[in-house]
Order: structure tokens, then sequence, then C-alpha cells
């Protein structure tokens, strides 16, 4: 094992329907984080260290930073580790603290590689957080991918990748068994495929006591070399199923039970016509489950002997067009929670939650967001057990039309919801907000990070950490709705500047989005071939913070020159339907292109 000297996509939707309040929280913290666009493996990860809040994130250099009791320490620095740092993972328990991130490099270092070598590193704490060992590589090639971390408490952890070191994907992890003092010399190649001939991707990794698990997906057949592009997803679809029956992929769980010091063979779960999504381990009352989505819905699989043998899990939602799926086990009842989007073609995607006290037999699904079903945008779902069997559920919302973290909590398990959800932003709708993640405390405490942008241009990003009131979470709440005598006012208004040709107050009335990309000025010399008379607003239509507004209005163009000719439109009346939305505490009109494309998605 090598070591180094101490050293340091966005994705969004824009949906409908009115959200609630800022949600009152003991601490509110904000730290800077890099500039441009922000995808989930990159976002800041949240743990409680010695019963404190600890965040660990990318800074605006590019380092990797552990916060905790109001100090900071860099833990790996861009120039230090010769390369560009990502994916950055947090685990902690009561043994010890872990770091891990990736570094690609970006020059040829001797005895270490050339650039474009990728190798997952790691630091470790046994005082909680307040000092750190030396920064150690862990992946013995040059291909790693995302690190996934896991510990059972008592001093060992594990980190697990995907590795392209051999040209094909296969999957490798590295060891310690000392809370992070010394680590293997050489990382364990976990799936049996030839180096030449890999596929294995996607793992999901999982400790406890002396055991510890790992599974992944792989082609179902010798030489597949899974995953699979979009394209070729769409091919096969089309195509239908395979010749041997359409099984092209392999869940697969393999096992140690000796702290990762030997393994046992690969274990087959399930052969599957489609490529997972989202594959999660858990383990809940001596149980193991293997939980998936595809386009068939959500699956899951079962072993009650350790993993040595697998069967299937009924009662899933039998449906296709889930989008994200998460899933939690309560260590103290062995319940289990799953939260997943359902995204339908046509309609925005909806968030449910479905709970189980044994894990096979589970709830009907419960709508989380506190809106009727598809009326808001609901994605990246996280759950977080408390001490006591209650548990929260955050996610990324749309109702503000711009994307904000909501949640919603439960205090049985999941099997009943408090009577609405709460939105945790400070101002709800003020910026964009993305990708939360959560932890608890021993005293039932949840504690939050996200990230969000400070403009509509999403070039700035910051990192907020709240700590989240549990009783604000479970009183009712009074918010009100967008205002129509507000609306028919600002349309009415719009209107006026259009008749009295006051092109740069019309410009006003147009949405954030709109005014962060285009400047008053280009907007006014686009104005006044049409001369605009009078209006009246006929019908308004509101559904959340989105209305249609209908207005008849006349209009002329009294001279317009095309291409050496002059042209002109006589007085005529028009009628024309206008969206509207709420916004900043205010009704914006939706400014549309000549192909009728907004400036976001909503």
């Amino acid at each position: 094992m090598k070591s180094l000297p101490g050293s340091h996509g966005l994705f969004f939707i824009f949906a409908l329907c009115l959200g609630l309040p800022g949600v009152a929280r003991g601490a509110w913290l904000t730290f800077d984080h890099p500039d441009g666009t922000v995808v989930p493996a990159n976002t800041p990860r949240v743990a409680v260290v010695q019963d404190q809040a600890a965040v660990l994130r990318l800074n605006a250099k590019g380092e990797v930073v552990f916060a905790r009791d109001g100090s900071e320490q860099v833990l790996a620095a861009p120039r230090a580790q010769h390369g560009r740092i990502s994916l950055p993972a947090l685990q902690a328990d009561a043994s010890g603290t872990h770091v891990f991130w990736r570094t690609k490099l970006g020059a040829r270092i001797e005895g270490l590689g050339k650039p474009g070598d990728k190798f997952v590193y790691v630091r470790s704490s046994q005082d909680g957080g307040k000092t750190f060992g030396p920064a150690r590589q862990l992946s013995s090639g040059d291909g790693a991918f995302e690190p996934k971390a896991a510990g059972n408490g008592d001093g060992a952890v594990y980190a697990v990748w995907v590795d392209e070191r051999h040209g094909p994907y296969h999957v490798f992890l590295n060891a310690s068994r000392d809370a992070g003092r010394s680590w293997q010399a050489q990382d364990t190649k976990l799936d049996v495929l030839p180096p030449g001939r890999g596929g294995a991707f996607d793992p999901a990794l999982l400790a406890a006591g002396e055991q510890v698990w790992v599974a992944w997906t792989q082609g179902a057949r010798a030489g597949e070399t899974a995953p699979l592009s979009n394209v070729e997803k769409s091919k096969a679809r089309r195509a239908g199923p395979a010749p041997d029956g359409g099984k092209n992929f392999a869940l697969v769980v393999r096992r140690s039970a000796d702290r990762a010091r030997t393994w046992e063979p690969p274990v087959t779960a399930a052969y599957l016509r489609h490529q997972p999504g989202s594959t999660t381990l858990v383990r809940a009352k001596e149980k193991l489950f293997l939980f998936w989505y595809d386009v068939d819905g959500i699956q899951a699989m079962t072993s009650s002997d350790d993993g040595r043998t697998w069967m299937r899990v009924e009662n899933l939602p039998v449906l296709p067009d889930i989008a994200s799926l998460s899933v939690a086990a309560d260590a103290h009842s062995g319940g289990l929670v799953l939260a997943y989007t359902h995204f339908p073609q046509d309609s925005r995607p909806a968030l449910y939650a479905m709970a189980s006290a044994d894990g096979k037999k589970f709830d009907s699904p419960k709508h989380l967001p506190d809106k009727p079903a598809h009326s808001t945008t609901s994605l990246f779902p996280e759950i977080v057990f408390g001490p006591a069997g209650n548990v929260l559920v955050m996610w990324q919302d749309s109702r503000y039309i711009r994307s904000t973290v909501c949640a919603r909590l439960s205090e049985d398990g999941g099997r009943s919801w408090a009577k609405t959800d709460r939105c945790l932003e400070e101002q709800p709708g003020k910026y964009p907000a993305y990708f939360p993640r959560g932890a608890v405390d021993g005293q039932g405490r949840f504690h939050a990070v996200w990230v969000r942008y400070t403009s509509d241009r999403f070039q700035k990003s910051q990192v907020v950490q709240a700590d989240i009131d549990r009783a604000v979470l479970l009183k009712p709440d009074s918010g009100g709705k967008p205002d129509r005598g507000r609306l028919e006012a600002r349309a009415a208004g719009f209107w006026k500047t259009r008749t009295a040709g006051d092109w740069l107050k019309s410009y006003d009335y147009f949405d954030p989005f709109y005014r962060a990309q285009v400047r008053r000025e280009a907007y006014v010399g686009t104005q006044g071939t049409v001369k605009y008379h009078d209006f009246k607003i006929e019908q308004v239509d509101i559904a959340g913070s989105v209305a249609q507004v209908r207005v008849h209005y006349s209009m002329e163009i009294p001279e317009l020159d095309l291409q050496g000719k002059i042209h002109n439109v006589p007085k005529r009346d028009e009628v024309t339907v206008q969206e509207w939305i709420w916004i900043d505490d205010d009704w914006h009109l939706a400014f549309k292109d000549l192909m009728n494309q907004t400036f976001f998605r909503y």
C-alpha cells in the first residue's frame, strides 16, 4: 500500500405546487463549494461524530474539507494530490471516522502514474475527527471510480469501488481491521470475471459484526461488458428477450465471515432482463435484503442464511417509470422503509413511501409530499431512522418552482406520517437547493446538508448544514396560497405596459430565470414592431404556483419591412393564454420563445 504525506451534471427539474414556510432550526451554517455543475456524487456528506454533526465536502478550491464543532480541516488538496479530487465519502462510527475520495492525476508522477490515472484514498481518525492520519492509497490499480464505505462499529471498515485498470469494469475492495490505522497492502478483486472480460459495476456494501457483504451487477453471460449506454438499453428493449430467455444481467453477492480476510464464492441472487438501478443492501433482524429497481418496477430479494441463498420479496410496486429509490432499516425493530419516485410519462414525478415491520409485507404506498400526487416534482429521497422508531424522509422538491429541500416525519417507523410536510430552507424558493443528506444523533436530533445555488444562473453554489427541530416537523402548518387578486393585478399591469409601449417596464414582469440570462436592453431591442391597443383579462386558472391567464387584446403592425418590402397588419383582435408562476413571493410571467419553450423546466 502506498502512502502520501499528510495533505489535503446538474440535475434539476422544476415543478408545481405551493409549499410551506421554512422550519425553525437550532443551528444553521453555510460553507463554500466548487462553482459550476453539481452532481450527486460530489455533494456533501453528514455524519454524527461523538454526538456532534460533522460535514464532509469539497470546497471552492476543490479540497476535501472536514468540518465539526466550528472548526475545519483540509484533508486533501489538488496540488498535494497531483490532480483533481472528487467523489468524497464519509464513514463514521464509535471506532473511527474515515474520509475517502478519488484523485485523477493531472501529470505524470514518478512511482505513481500518468495523467488520467485514478486512485482511491483515505484518511482516518480515532479521536472523533480532531486529528487524522496520513493519506493512504487504497486502490492498487489506476482506474478507480467512486468509493463507497461501511463499518461494523468495532474497528472494521471497508471501501469498495469499480475499477477499470484491466479495461472492462471490475469490483475491488480494501479493508482495515484496526479503525483505519492500517489497511490491506493489496486491494481485493471481488468479482471472478477474467481481467480482460469484465463487466461488474454498481457495488453495494454492508458490514455487521465479523461479516461483510458486497453486491454488484454484471452481465449474465461470460464476456458481458455491461453497463449498457442509454442507446443500448433502448435497443435492447425494442429487440425484446435475448435468445436465452432475456436474462441479460445478474445481481451477485459475495460474503466474508472474517472481516475480509477470506471470501466465500460469489452467489447469484437474481437474474434480470433489465439493468438494475439503486442497488441497496440492508440488514434487519438477522435477515439480508437486496433492493433495486428497473423498468418493471421495484424488486427485492431476501436471505435468512447470511446471503448463501436468496428468495424474492413479494408485494412490491410492479410499475414502470421509477426514477429513484432509497431504502433504510431500523437497527432496533428491524422494520424497513423504502421511498421511491414514480415518474410516469407526461406527468410530474411523485414521491411515495412504504413501510414493513418484517420486510415481507409492505404497507400500501403513501404520498409523502403534502400535496396531491403529481402536483410537485419530488426526487432523491433520503431516509434517516432515529433511535426511537421515528424516521425522517427528505427529498428534493420543486413546489416553489426553484428546487428546494422538504421533509416529512413518522413517529412509528413509517406506518403513518405527520399531517404535513415541511420545507427546510430558511426561505424556501429563494435559492435552488438540491441533493439532501441526513444523519441522526443519539438524542434523536436530525441533521441535514444540501447544496444550493445563490443565483438563477447556476454558477455559484454553497453547502447548507441544518439541525432540524423535530418538534416543529409535527406541528400543523398554516401556510397560505398564492394570491388571486395579486395575479389579476400583475397580469393587468403587464398589459398596461404593452399598450403604453413601455418595454422597459414589461421586462420587469418576466420570470427571474429569463431575466438572469437576458439583459433588459436586449429584450427592449426586440420590441416595438407590434402596437397593442386595449385588452381584457377573460379567465384566470390557478393550480398551485402556476396559473393560466386568458387575455383578449387588439393589436396591429403599422409597418414591417420584410426583405425590402413594406407590409402592414391592420388592427385586429387576438386571444392568448399566458402562463404565470408564483416565485419570490409574487407572480411572474413565464417567458416563452418562438418554440413555446421557457428558460427553465418545471
